[in-house]
């Protein structure tokens, strides 16, 4: 008696997973349309051209466009644009590294994104160990950009001085030469002339082919 009571048993615990698989297939496949359902959505139009869309299938007689549509894509960060940075000074070149590092950290503090209140600390910490030795170097720089300048006009001046006096040796020369061919064509047309003067032609002539060149 007790063997078949187990063997009931065990057939009516076989029967009740043969039936609950289905039941559990059912279950997934419709948990798995509604998931769908929940990514899908349909594009309709009406008979006169109407747009609209729906969680369902659009009736047969209609036009069917199936769509999926994704999560939104984020809009674009917002991004801080850079700020110009200062041009570096001319009297770095003398200060000490220590003092080199503060006043480049105080200009390129706009592009660092650092606040106004730390730039202001920045701007203390420097003049308290800085300051003197900052002034010294800008009195530096400005007597070098001084020296700089007058040694420019300078050279200015006199490669203006140089051209100048090209000019007027080439005109001083063009007027000797100016005159040197009418005296050469005046000594050629004496007449008679003695063996003493022909020898002063040819050698007058000789110098003004070497001075003018014809």
């Amino acid at each position: 008696m007790f063997q078949i009571f187990q063997e009931e048993n065990v057939s009516s615990c076989v029967l009740t997973r043969l039936l609950a698989a289905p039941v559990w297939a059912a279950a997934l496949a419709l948990f798995g349309a509604q998931a769908q359902a929940q990514t899908t959505t349909y594009a309709c139009k009406t008979d006169k051209g109407v747009a609209y869309r729906s969680s369902s299938p659009c009736p047969w007689s209609q036009k069917t466009e199936l769509r999926y549509y994704g999560p939104v894509t984020p809009p674009p960060s917002y991004s801080r644009p850079i700020q110009r940075v200062e041009r570096a000074g001319e009297e770095l070149k003398y200060l000490s590294p220590r003092c080199q590092t503060m006043k480049e950290g105080i200009r390129t503090a706009p592009n660092r994104g650092l606040s106004y209140a730390t730039v202001q600390e920045l701007r203390q910490n420097f003049e308290r160990d800085c300051g003197d030795e900052d002034r010294e170097a800008m009195n530096k720089a400005r007597k070098d950009h001084y020296e700089k300048q007058n040694q420019e006009s300078s050279a200015r001046a006199e490669d203006q001085q140089r051209e100048l006096q090209a000019k007027a040796d080439q005109d001083r020369n063009r007027q000797q030469c100016a005159e040197m061919r009418l005296s050469l064509q005046n000594r050629k047309q004496r007449p008679n002339p003695t063996e003493g003067e022909i020898k002063d032609l040819e050698r007058f002539e000789q110098r003004y082919q070497e001075r003018c060149g014809r």
